[in-house]
């Protein structure tokens, strides 16, 4: 590959020898706006070999090709640099052209702030792609920064540090001209990043990686305007010899070649209309005399007309010095159906005056149109219950179905209606739910809906699906109603009775019941305390219990609960003895009208009138009658 590249380079130098005109001493000690500086570093190096070629106009206006004289002993030079091996095979050396008009003024057929830059060519016969013109300001900050090269390479001049006609710059002290990248992002040299040109990357260089006389490097002219990002002009093509020797070859003094821009070309069907697909043809290299190519469209797996309509072969025209960019149209059909990949083949043929370059057949691939769905709410309804303390989340869920091409969105918009925001429930009024390319999982947003301890009706929130994007449809459950339930009562506790008593059972303990009802509802778990109090009953002679005792419902429960208090028996003769009963600290549930109760302790004595006991009793008596001496 190096060797046939090498070889055509030659031929290409030897072909045009005959138009090869002896340009006048161009190299210069000082430098003018407008000169192109040709250089030359070492990645591995610490300084560089700079050479003045001239103004730019002598490259614009060229009609054929010419070596560029006045560089001096160029050889020894480059050799004293970077060593005898200079030409070889040397990946780590770099050369290049820049240059910048006057920032102020028109120079020739320059306006103010004109770049030119060079790109090496990567594919032999075809042109590399151009750099794009920057705004300008940041056309302006490269030129200041070209300036001052400019200015280095003067002094550098005055001290003669060269045998040749070059100057040998330090890197480190001029930042080596040609390493000046128009991106601004090289390390230690060039502006500031984003100040001058946009994808110059990875620099304005060439490489010596498959010998020098394999390196070419394109020229391009880039003027200041209103419309960044657009390619500059190409103007024409450096290729340098082993023996030193640099040739410029104009654009204008070759015929160049025809090809399609890409090799490839898509088109996504549209659902509805119609399209019309532009197919490009663009002519580098040259523009030296009239051309023309004819494009053919044959079929592939497309069909025509049915998926597909064009003009075939059409014939696309350029003018002498004409290297604008050609195109023709094919129609590409919609048919409502689902049928995959199809595809048209193009191909350039009968090229007149120009030769055709290596894409001169292409693949158009015409494709199904996206199917991104359609979004919905999962259902007409969504609710949740108002919580008994705090708050409670309610979550609404919007589908995508019946595809998932591309990324979407959509609005769903949150509406008070008989709910108020803030005190019923707090929402971002409009949320907005994405789906990336291929996703059909469904998505969610939270509703918070707080706790008011308010008895009253269902409260609802209006929720609509807007602004859908990315294509994708809003379905026919586009409304909803979110409802917010009242919490359900928890209920009334209150005790089975005002009053209790157990009477005391000589010698031995008695149990007696505490029962607390809860009515009137079940909804949630509620709690109770009851403390017992000593009135004429005391404790733990009379009776034990661990106050306050705690009943707990579970959420639903409505069953009764008790408890027992331990009753003492005593051989005492008394009267009956009390102590109460309240309810206090209720959980959930409220308390009813029975909050308190009265507990009684009835004497166990016997007593029997000597009356009935008559003569003829012979069994025992207990209790008082005995202690009496009955």
């Amino acid at each position: 590959m190096v060797m046939k590249f090498s070889n055509l380079l030659s031929r290409i130098i030897v072909a045009a020898s005959a138009l090869i005109t002896a340009h006048a001493d161009i190299q210069s000690p000082t430098y003018n706006p407008d000169d192109l500086i040709l250089g030359f570093r070492s990645l591995s190096g610490s300084q560089c070999y700079v050479v003045n070629i001239g103004q730019a106009s002598q490259f614009t206006n060229a009609t054929s090709a010419f070596a560029i004289t006045g560089l001096g002993d160029i050889v020894t030079d480059l050799a004293t640099v970077f060593g005898n091996d200079w030409s070889g095979i040397r990946p780590d050396m770099l050369w290049s052209v820049s240059g910048a008009s006057s920032s102020d003024q028109t120079i020739g057929n320059d306006p103010p702030k004109t770049l030119y830059a060079t790109r090496l060519r990567t594919t032999a016969g075809i042109q590399s792609a151009p750099w794009l013109r920057a705004s300008d300001s940041a056309q302006s900050a490269t030129t200041d920064f070209i300036k001052a090269l400019g200015a280095a390479y003067t002094t550098y001049s005055a001290t003669a540090n060269s045998p040749g006609k070059g100057v040998i710059q330090t890197n480190t002290d001029v930042n080596c001209y040609a390493s000046y990248q128009p991106g601004g992002t090289i390390a230690n040299s060039g502006p500031a990043p984003g100040t001058s040109f946009q994808a110059f990357n990875p620099t304005i260089e060439g490489t010596f990686a498959n010998r020098a006389d394999s390196s070419v490097l394109d020229l391009f002219r880039m003027t200041p305007g209103t419309a960044p990002d657009q390619p500059g002009s190409y103007v024409g093509t450096f290729v340098i010899a082993a023996n030193g020797t640099v040739t410029f070859t104009p654009i204008a003094s070759t015929p160049g070649t025809l090809a399609f821009t890409s090799s490839t070309f898509s088109q996504v069907e549209s659902s509805t209309l119609n399209v019309q697909k532009t197919i490009t043809v663009s002519r580098t290299g040259g523009s030296l005399g009239a051309a023309s190519v004819e494009v053919t469209v044959t079929a592939g797996s497309a069909i025509s007309p049915d998926d597909y309509t064009a003009t075939t072969p059409v014939t696309l025209n350029w003018a002498n010095g004409d290297i604008a960019t050609k195109s023709m149209t094919i129609t590409v059909k919609t048919d409502g159906t689902t049928e995959g990949d199809e595809t048209v083949f193009l191909e350039l043929k009968n090229a007149t005056g120009a030769a055709l370059g290596n894409t001169s057949s292409a693949t158009l691939t015409v494709s199904d149109p996206p199917v991104p769905g359609t979004v919905a709410f999962s259902s007409a309804t969504f609710s949740q219950t108002e919580p008994s303390s705090g708050t409670a989340v309610m979550t609404i869920t919007v589908n995508r179905t019946g595809g998932s091409d591309g990324e979407v969105s959509v609005d769903t918009t949150v509406t008070a209606d008989t709910a108020t925001v803030s005190d019923d429930y707090t929402a971002t009024t409009r949320v907005t739910l994405t789906w990336a390319d291929g996703d059909s999982a469904a998505k969610t947003f939270n509703i918070t809906v707080k706790s008011d301890l308010l008895t009253e009706s269902a409260e609802t929130i209006n929720l609509a699906l807007q602004n859908a994007t990315g294509g994708v449809a809003i379905g026919t459950q586009n409304i909803a109603v979110a409802t917010i339930n009242d919490l359900p009562p928890a209920g009334v506790l209150a005790f089975s009775s005002a009053t209790y008593a157990q009477s005391e059972s000589s010698g031995s303990d008695a149990t007696m019941t505490i029962t607390v009802n809860r009515t009137g509802g079940a909804a949630g778990a509620a709690g109770v305390q009851i403390a017992v109090s000593p009135i004429s009953a005391t404790t733990p002679e009379d009776f034990s219990v661990n106050s306050p005792v705690t009943l707990n419902w579970a959420d639903g429960d409505s069953a009764s609960k008790s408890f027992d208090i331990t009753i003492h028996g005593d051989a005492d003769a008394e009267t009956d003895e009390t102590f109460s009963l309240s309810l206090t600290n209720p959980t959930i549930a409220t308390l009813g009208t029975q909050t308190t109760a009265v507990c009684t302790i009835n004497d166990g004595t016997i007593i029997i009138p000597l009356a009935e006991l008559g003569g003829s009793y012979n069994g025992l008596i207990s209790g008082a009658a005995a202690h009496r001496g009955i």
